[in-house]
């Protein structure tokens, strides 16, 4: 699907503006290549929630699937601006997706997304994996603590030993901010 997208700019970039019936072809072609790149792209973010839903979210099913989401904007941003004339306002508009695409990630706080999701799964019948969870980073943590309570037993003391096992090699290194701060306080 990425390698699409500037194949069409190129396209549309070679195509003589002035010919009305191969601007018309171009058009047409185009808007049944990016309907097919979106079939792909709902499909691929489907099998990405399938895969989420069975397996558990981690932070690379969360990057890619708002990579996917971006990847639908800019398609659909290329729809409106390139085939339509108006191929000087697709590029300002796309990393303005993209940058509003990150500003929301930041916001959401992937890893208590994260935690959010994959502790909702204990104590069902999918699997879940503490020391993943454990893994995550400080702004997890707050999270993870509040619903440590409510675990199952071996969930719980499974997700504790994670816990100390990766804040103790945390604190090794000289890195600061007020999530590690506050997390480190947490643990210990």
């Amino acid at each position: 699907a990425i390698l699409s997208l500037p194949l069409l700019l190129a396209a549309d970039w070679a195509l003589d503006q002035a010919d009305t019936v191969s601007r018309r072809r171009f058009r047409l072609l185009a808007s049944l290549l990016l309907a097919c790149l979106t079939v792909i792209v709902a499909s691929a973010l489907f099998r990405m929630s399938v895969y989420a839903s069975a397996y558990g979210l981690t932070e690379q099913r969360l990057y890619v699937s708002a990579f996917m989401v971006w990847l639908a904007a800019v398609f659909g941003w290329f729809g409106v601006t390139v085939l339509r004339g108006r191929r000087e306002r697709f590029t300002g508009g796309a990393v303005l997706g993209g940058l509003a695409c990150l500003l929301v990630l930041n916001a959401a706080n992937p890893d208590a997304v994260i935690a959010r999701v994959d502790l909702d799964r204990s104590g069902s019948a999918e699997p879940f994996d503490p020391l993943y969870v454990a893994t995550l980073s400080a702004d997890a943590l707050p999270v993870v603590l509040a619903r440590r309570p409510a675990l199952p037993a071996a969930d719980r003391c499974a997700l504790a030993k994670g816990l100390r096992s990766a804040w103790n090699r945390r604190t090794e290194r000289p890195v600061w901010n007020l999530s590690r701060a506050a997390a480190a306080s947490a643990i210990a």
